[in-house]
């Protein structure tokens, strides 16, 4: 993500038009690891990160920055923008829940804009 981060950064101060990160930090999300299982640990954000890139527009950037994080990249959003996008994410993507063998798991998240 880095790598496309870089250059877009560049370009939203040439163009002078905003540009808002979203940083998703799932709560407790290593539990998840010791309940049921690292392999299962590993598919919750693939599919996450599935799920984001369905909803978000095709040119908006998401990487995974840590073991419970993503970074959400959105060009051309301002902070107000970023915040009601923020609320259809939780509302679309992050409460519907994950399959975790016979359970279905709904996960704790906080999701603020860092900066734009």
């Amino acid at each position: 993500m880095l790598n496309q981060l870089f250059p877009e950064t560049d370009r939203v101060q040439r163009m002078r038009t905003p540009l808002t990160l979203l940083l998703l930090d799932l709560d407790r999300f290593s539990s998840v690891n010791f309940e049921y299982g690292y392999e299962t640990g590993d598919k919750i954000p693939q599919e996450l990160a599935n799920r984001f890139r369905r909803f978000l527009r095709s040119y908006d950037l998401i990487g995974r920055c840590g073991e419970d994080e993503f970074l959400i990249a959105m060009p051309g959003c301002t902070s107000e923008q970023a915040l009601s996008m923020a609320v259809r994410l939780k509302q679309t993507v992050l409460q519907r829940p994950f399959s975790a063998g016979r359970d279905a798991l709904t996960l704790s998240h906080e999701m603020v804009p860092a900066f734009s």
